[in-house]
This record gives structure tokens, sequence and C-alpha cells, in this order.
């Protein structure tokens, strides 16, 4: 069990509308809604293309290590059924939902791509999917100017909405979790009133998810560098959450950081003093 932090999309969030170039967009629905911290602010495609590219320039070389393309219509499929259909052998990368990079703007072929691996966002909302991939960081991570994102549509009449990308730095959290410290409650953010007979009423307002994570003892170096994401992050901006990398525990959460982490002493050596610490999350729709 381990946690992941998508958390520095900093450089890919201050580009300007004009560096994101995509293939086709619906009219008030531009490429550029992919930067907002709202997910379903979506990027609409067109209904003229079977394959769409989003192809993003970043000004100059930078390193990234992850992607998620979330809140999207976008679903694989299979081969004879989906947003795979359009797809062949001969395209670039080796399937049909892929991210890309290269040093100059050309994509006949690039020198990295990878195929996403999609899954379902489980929340109460609607049963949109997202596709994620994380680069290997040894020797290290990809390093180049222009990244494009590209899938294919069932059919080139139909549209496709792709809402927040990440395109950024991760940090996995060295210690995982402590044995039950992971709590994912559902809030349900509806209020509720009486009126005259004590008849409820209910004004309905979506559902959410609430996540605690408390980890045992960690070392003064892990804090500190928490400490140095989370002042980053704040309370304002949205990350990605990913609890364990594997199978079943693929889900990643779209969240702000609810609260500063709480921390207490555990164990103090003459040399280093280790903290129990817990932090809370609150997904974000």
């Amino acid at each position: 069990m381990s946690v992941r932090l998508f958390w520095d999309n900093r450089t890919f969030d201050a580009l300007p509308a004009s560096s994101l170039v995509p293939s086709s967009y619906a009219q008030m629905l531009p490429a550029s809604n992919v930067q907002t911290q709202f997910r379903s602010r979506v990027w609409r495609s067109g209904n003229t293309l079977g394959a769409e590219t989003l192809t993003i320039d970043f000004g100059a070389p930078v390193s990234v290590d992850a992607f998620i393309a979330f809140f999207t219509t976008l679903n694989e499929g299979s081969m004879t059924s989906g947003d795979t259909t359009g797809f062949t052998s001969g395209d670039w990368g080796d399937g049909p939902v892929t991210i890309a990079g290269n040093s100059v703007n050309s994509w006949s072929l690039p020198p990295f791509s990878q195929t996403l691996n999609q899954s379902s966002i489980t929340d109460a909302q609607s049963p949109y999917q997202y596709f994620e991939g994380y680069f290997e960081t040894t020797p290290g991570a990809p390093t180049y100017r222009y990244w494009q994102f590209k899938y294919y549509k069932s059919a080139a009449s139909q549209t496709r909405d792709v809402g927040r990308i990440f395109l950024g730095q991760t940090y996995d959290i060295p210690q995982a979790p402590a044995f039950n410290g992971i709590l994912i409650e559902l809030i349900d953010g509806s209020n509720k009133s009486k009126g005259v007979g004590l008849q409820t009423f209910v004004e309905v307002l979506p559902q959410f998810k609430q996540i605690t994570l408390t980890f045992p003892p960690m070392a003064q170096n892990v804090i500190n560098q928490l400490d140095y994401i989370f002042a980053k992050i704040g309370q304002n901006r949205n990350f990605f959450l990913q609890i364990d990398q594997v199978d079943p525990y693929q889900e990643i959460y779209y969240v702000k950081l609810e609260a500063s982490h709480k921390k207490q002493t555990s164990v103090v050596s003459p040399t280093q003093t280790y903290w129990v610490v817990a932090y809370m999350f609150e997904e974000q729709l």
C-alpha cells in the first residue's frame, strides 16, 4: 500500500492558451479548459475527425513524470466497439490513447510515447472515465518541449469531452499508511430542514468523498518534503491523490488539502525525531 501525490502541475497550468493546440474543438469549449481547477469544465472535440490530438508547447524542455486526462467521456472499449475502432497498428505509440513527447513539433515517430491506462471515476456524479500514465524516472523523467495527447473516436461525427489534465511532477510518499490508517467517507452536502409538522425537506447537493490518511512514525526528512509540497499547494489548489498504484486500488482522487496536517511526536532518539502524521483531503467535483 502506497500513496502518490500528483502535485506539481504549476508549469502546465501557467501556459497561455496559445500553447495548447487541439486538432479541433467545439464552440465555447476550447482546449484551455483542461487547465481550469474545475474538473468538469471540458475541452470538447469537434465532429469531423476520427483521431483527435492536443499538442502542448512548454516553450522549453520540461521534465514530467506523469499524465492524467480526467473527467472524460472517452471510452476505449474494444477493437470492434468503443473508441478504439479508428486505431491501426501503424499509428505512433502502441495503443489508441497515448501521450508522447518530442524536442520538436513532429509526431511521425516521437522518441517517447506511452499508452495510457483507463479507469472509471467512482463518485456519485456520472460514469466518466480517466486515463493516466506514470513515466519511469530511472535514469530520469522524460524531458521535452512538446507533448501530444492523442485518442481515437469510434466515429468522426461524434464528439468527446476531456476535463482536467495533469502533466507534471509526482511524489511517492516513502512511508505506507498505517495498517488501519486509511479512512474514506462519503459526505452528502445536501441541506436538510424541518417544516411545520416536522416534515423533512432536503435541498439536494452533490456527494463527495473525504479521505483521511494516517501514517506511522516518519523521519523528519520525509516530513520536511511533505511540508514543502503542501506549502506550495496550500488549500486553494486542486491536485490528484492516488492510493496504491496496482489493482484493486487504481482510483485517483481529485482533491484539495482540507487542513494543514497534524503531527505528533512518537519516537525521539538522540539523532532523530519521528512523528505520527495525518492528512485530510476533500474530493473536488
